[in-house]
């Protein structure tokens, strides 16, 4: 699937001089969350994706969904058929230390729901053995301009919900007219669109590269993701009626990122969804 025009192009850039965000636009009881993704690919030809949704459903059950500390969860599959396999973990913390909090209760809890240590790599050799975990050993923050979904919605959730993720490299100089323009923006057109569930910022935290900044949109469907563009499209042209002030309002847009280094269509699966 080809998503094309200037305002596709608009959906996916959306991220401006994220160095400045939060100072500039933190709402007083704004607290960040600590985000840990982590990528899988698949190993093997002949993997049982249903099989191994199984075996990570039993780990969600047994481990992950005791954590009171991880206040988010997500199982991303890749939504292009031919990659399906390329599985993203995203894991939400209140605070760097309930990141190293959850190591030592994943570990008693691991030990509890296993006891024979046979059993116990037994499992965890049956989960691992077609993925190959690739640790960046980057974390993320996520910024007060983030629209999360409501939690009761999410737990009725019961079909898969899309999540449109873009890796963005932003500008080493700092636009401030850009980074107004991206405020009005979201104000204007992204939280007025009733098909974007969600609005997912991340930005980066602890890794190789301090341009790094994550975005999220959460959809019902590929069809709502289609038709989110058109209603995209609808009310920019309602928020700056002439088409020569929307034009210049795109340039300033524009001036801040360097590159969309990477954009993937994903699905998550609910029932391990927190």
């Amino acid at each position: 699937m080809k998503i094309k025009s200037l305002f596709s192009i608009l959906f996916i850039i959306s991220i401006f001089f994220v160095q400045n965000l939060i100072a500039q636009q933190q709402k007083e009881d704004f607290k960040p969350l600590y985000v840990t993704i982590t990528k899988l690919h698949n190993t093997s030809t002949d993997i049982d994706l249903e099989e191994w949704k199984g075996i990570e459903q039993e780990f969600f059950d047994k481990i992950t969904n005791k954590i009171d500390l991880i206040v988010g969860h997500e199982i991303l599959i890749n939504y292009n058929k031919k990659n399906e396999t390329e599985v993203i973990l995203i894991n939400m913390y209140k605070s760097w230390d309930d990141i190293e909090k959850t190591k030592e209760l994943r570990k008693q809890l691991i030990e509890k729901a296993w006891p024979n240590k046979e059993a116990r790599y037994a499992f965890f050799e049956k989960q691992n053995k077609d993925f190959k975990y690739y640790y960046s050993n980057e974390i993320f923050i996520s910024t007060s301009l983030a629209k999360y979904m409501n939690k009761e919605d999410k737990n009725k959730q019961k079909e898969p919900l899309l999540y449109y993720i873009i890796k963005n490299k932003l500008s080493d100089y700092e636009y401030d007219d850009s980074l107004d323009a991206y405020r009005n923006y979201i104000d204007n057109v992204t939280y007025k669109n009733p098909y974007i569930k969600a609005y997912l910022t991340y930005k980066h935290y602890v890794g190789s590269d301090s341009r790094d900044f994550f975005e999220t949109y959460v959809v019902g469907s590929l069809t709502d993701l289609q038709k989110s563009l058109d209603k995209d499209r609808e009310l920019f042209k309602k928020y700056i009626p002439n088409e020569i002030e929307r034009k210049e309002f795109l340039e300033v847009y524009y001036e801040g990122i360097d590159d969309v280094s990477d954009v993937g269509i994903y699905m998550n699966i609910p029932s391990m969804s927190k």
